[in-house]
């Protein structure tokens, strides 16, 4: 968050879904009576050079926004992989399949993992 016009930028070769995050998460916060500062909003999806698609970054994008307002400790949100599309109301929108490719991630790397997963293996695996 930079002073400037506001605004509200998601780069890093996002799809169409994924630029649509940037309403989904406007609207959650707002949903949640979260107010966005007047200010120039940039979201940098790395690494530049990979598309990034799907609607599953609305929760990684909308917490990394909550860590940056104060509203959300930095270091809570630092080794956390989040997954989850959010809806306008700010509820969460499990994420299909998704758990089958973070189970090698969040055991060796990663201290939490937070979205909703529809899939059998979300049934036998959570983590403690």
């Amino acid at each position: 968050m930079t002073p400037g016009m506001p605004a509200f930028s998601i780069v890093g070769l996002p799809d169409k879904a994924v630029s649509e995050a940037r309403e989904r998460v406007r609207a959650a916060l707002t949903a949640m009576s979260i107010a966005l500062p007047s200010k120039r909003i940039t979201i940098n999806l790395s690494p530049a050079d990979l598309p990034k698609e799907g609607s599953h970054f609305d929760l990684p994008i909308a917490l990394a926004m909550l860590a940056a307002l104060g509203i959300l400790p930095k270091d809570t949100v630092e080794g956390t992989i989040a997954l989850g599309e959010l809806s306008l109301d700010g509820a969460l929108v499990p994420v299909l399949g998704a758990i089958n490719l973070l189970q090698p991630l969040f055991i060796y790397y990663y201290s939490r993992l937070l979205g909703l997963f529809r899939t059998k293996l979300s049934q036998n695996f959570v983590p403690n």
